[in-house]
Protein backbone atom coordinates (compact mmCIF):
# COMPACT_ATOMS: atom_id res chain seq x y z
CA UNK A 1 0.00 0.00 0.00
CA UNK A 2 1.03 3.09 -0.86
CA UNK A 3 1.03 5.97 1.55
CA UNK A 4 1.17 9.38 1.33
CA UNK A 5 2.81 11.02 4.23
CA UNK A 6 3.17 14.04 3.28
CA UNK A 7 -0.50 14.91 3.13
CA UNK A 8 -1.44 13.27 6.43
CA UNK A 9 1.21 14.84 8.33
CA UNK A 10 3.57 17.36 6.49
CA UNK A 11 1.72 20.80 5.03
CA UNK A 12 3.32 22.19 3.01
CA UNK A 13 5.36 24.97 4.24
CA UNK A 14 7.14 21.86 6.40
CA UNK A 15 7.62 20.11 3.46
CA UNK A 16 11.17 20.14 2.31
CA UNK A 17 11.64 17.53 -0.13
CA UNK A 18 10.87 18.48 -4.10
CA UNK A 19 8.07 15.20 -4.08
CA UNK A 20 6.06 13.57 -1.02
CA UNK A 21 7.20 10.81 1.22
CA UNK A 22 5.78 7.43 0.46
CA UNK A 23 5.48 4.38 2.98
CA UNK A 24 6.05 0.67 1.78
CA UNK A 25 5.76 -2.45 3.74
CA UNK A 26 7.14 -5.75 3.21
CA UNK A 27 6.86 -8.98 4.67
CA UNK A 28 8.12 -12.50 4.31
CA UNK A 29 11.77 -10.55 3.59
CA UNK A 30 14.23 -13.30 2.86
CA UNK A 31 17.58 -11.19 1.89
CA UNK A 32 17.64 -9.17 5.16
CA UNK A 33 21.47 -9.40 5.25
CA UNK A 34 21.86 -8.78 2.00
CA UNK A 35 19.82 -5.40 2.14
CA UNK A 36 22.07 -4.34 5.20
CA UNK A 37 25.27 -4.27 3.36
CA UNK A 38 23.63 -2.45 0.34
CA UNK A 39 22.29 0.25 2.56
CA UNK A 40 25.41 0.42 4.53
CA UNK A 41 27.73 0.86 1.45
CA UNK A 42 28.64 4.14 0.22
CA UNK A 43 28.79 2.65 -3.04
CA UNK A 44 25.88 1.18 -3.66
CA UNK A 45 22.94 2.28 -5.98
CA UNK A 46 20.30 1.32 -3.22
CA UNK A 47 17.98 4.37 -2.93
CA UNK A 48 18.51 6.93 -0.11
CA UNK A 49 15.70 6.09 2.40
CA UNK A 50 14.59 4.84 5.68
CA UNK A 51 14.72 0.89 6.47
CA UNK A 52 12.81 0.61 9.45
CA UNK A 53 11.96 -3.04 11.15
CA UNK A 54 8.21 -2.73 11.41
CA UNK A 55 7.88 -5.28 14.15
CA UNK A 56 9.17 -2.82 16.41
CA UNK A 57 6.60 -0.04 15.27
CA UNK A 58 3.14 0.36 16.84
CA UNK A 59 1.16 2.30 14.60
CA UNK A 60 0.86 4.68 11.05
CA UNK A 61 0.80 7.45 14.04
CA UNK A 62 3.85 6.52 14.98
CA UNK A 63 5.34 7.01 11.80
CA UNK A 64 3.53 10.25 11.47
CA UNK A 65 4.80 11.24 14.35
CA UNK A 66 8.61 10.65 13.69
CA UNK A 67 8.72 12.14 9.91
CA UNK A 68 7.03 15.11 11.55
CA UNK A 69 9.45 15.85 13.97
CA UNK A 70 12.68 15.05 11.59
CA UNK A 71 10.92 17.69 8.86
CA UNK A 72 10.41 20.39 11.79
CA UNK A 73 14.21 19.04 13.18
CA UNK A 74 15.26 19.37 9.30
CA UNK A 75 13.14 23.30 8.88
CA UNK A 76 14.75 24.57 12.37
CA UNK A 77 18.48 23.50 11.41
CA UNK A 78 18.10 21.49 14.72
CA UNK A 79 18.84 18.03 12.78
CA UNK A 80 21.10 15.48 14.77
CA UNK A 81 22.09 13.59 11.79
CA UNK A 82 23.32 14.43 8.03
CA UNK A 83 20.51 13.04 5.93
CA UNK A 84 16.43 13.69 6.66
CA UNK A 85 16.32 9.60 6.23
CA UNK A 86 18.50 9.28 9.24
CA UNK A 87 16.62 11.84 11.29
CA UNK A 88 13.57 10.00 10.48
CA UNK A 89 14.95 7.16 11.99
CA UNK A 90 16.25 8.95 14.98
CA UNK A 91 12.91 10.10 15.55
CA UNK A 92 11.48 7.21 16.89
CA UNK A 93 13.77 6.84 19.77
CA UNK A 94 13.42 8.33 23.08
CA UNK A 95 17.39 9.36 23.28
CA UNK A 96 19.59 10.96 20.76
CA UNK A 97 21.65 8.00 20.15
CA UNK A 98 21.77 7.30 16.11
CA UNK A 99 23.19 4.03 16.67
CA UNK A 100 20.61 3.06 19.22
CA UNK A 101 18.10 4.05 16.67
CA UNK A 102 19.72 1.85 13.97
CA UNK A 103 19.53 -0.99 16.45
CA UNK A 104 16.28 -0.58 17.85
CA UNK A 105 14.34 0.60 14.93
CA UNK A 106 16.44 -0.08 11.78
CA UNK A 107 17.39 -3.45 9.50
CA UNK A 108 18.79 -5.72 11.38
CA UNK A 109 20.22 -9.55 9.89
CA UNK A 110 16.76 -11.28 11.33
CA UNK A 111 14.33 -8.95 10.20
CA UNK A 112 11.45 -9.94 8.11
CA UNK A 113 8.94 -7.62 8.01
CA UNK A 114 9.92 -3.95 6.65
CA UNK A 115 8.34 -0.13 6.39
CA UNK A 116 10.61 1.70 3.72
CA UNK A 117 9.83 5.52 3.68
CA UNK A 118 11.28 7.11 0.72
CA UNK A 119 11.01 10.89 -1.20
CA UNK A 120 8.38 10.07 -4.02
CA UNK A 121 6.31 7.17 -5.47
CA UNK A 122 9.66 4.87 -5.92
CA UNK A 123 8.11 1.48 -5.80
CA UNK A 124 9.76 -0.13 -8.79
CA UNK A 125 13.36 1.32 -7.90
CA UNK A 126 13.25 -0.21 -4.47
CA UNK A 127 11.51 -3.40 -5.30
CA UNK A 128 14.28 -4.84 -7.52
CA UNK A 129 16.44 -5.02 -4.50
CA UNK A 130 13.96 -6.40 -1.98
CA UNK A 131 12.93 -10.20 -2.10
CA UNK A 132 9.92 -10.10 0.16
CA UNK A 133 6.26 -9.74 -0.40
CA UNK A 134 4.86 -5.93 -0.85
CA UNK A 135 1.29 -5.62 0.98
CA UNK A 136 -1.17 -3.41 2.50
CA UNK A 137 0.70 -1.70 5.48
CA UNK A 138 -0.30 -4.14 9.02
CA UNK A 139 1.70 -3.78 12.64
CA UNK A 140 2.30 -7.35 13.64
CA UNK A 141 4.23 -5.07 16.93
CA UNK A 142 6.63 -7.25 19.06
CA UNK A 143 4.97 -5.44 22.36
CA UNK A 144 7.91 -7.49 24.42
CA UNK A 145 10.39 -5.65 22.27
CA UNK A 146 8.90 -2.83 22.38
CA UNK A 147 8.12 -2.22 26.12
CA UNK A 148 11.86 -3.54 27.32
CA UNK A 149 13.27 -0.57 24.63
CA UNK A 150 10.99 2.18 26.04
CA UNK A 151 10.72 0.46 29.75
CA UNK A 152 7.25 0.98 29.58
CA UNK A 153 5.77 -1.29 31.76
CA UNK A 154 1.80 -0.43 31.84
CA UNK A 155 0.61 -2.83 28.82
CA UNK A 156 -2.60 -0.53 28.45
CA UNK A 157 -0.26 2.90 27.70
CA UNK A 158 2.09 1.50 24.99
CA UNK A 159 1.45 3.80 22.04
CA UNK A 160 0.94 6.93 24.32
CA UNK A 161 4.28 6.02 26.59
CA UNK A 162 6.63 5.40 23.53
CA UNK A 163 4.92 8.24 21.45
CA UNK A 164 5.44 10.78 24.31
CA UNK A 165 8.81 9.11 24.63
CA UNK A 166 10.08 9.57 21.06
CA UNK A 167 8.50 13.21 20.91
CA UNK A 168 10.31 14.17 23.98
CA UNK A 169 13.75 13.33 23.15
CA UNK A 170 16.52 15.43 23.47
CA UNK A 171 13.83 17.30 26.24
Amino acid sequence: MKLNLSKVIVNEKLHQLNDSLHCYYFNNLQNAEELLALVKSPDSEFPNCTILDSTHLLSLFQIQQACTKAYLNQLNKKMKSKSIYTEILLSFSHNTSISEAFKHFGLSKKTREIIVIIEGDRLSEIRDYIKGDYNELEFNSDLKFIRKAFGVTDADKVERCVIAASALQGY
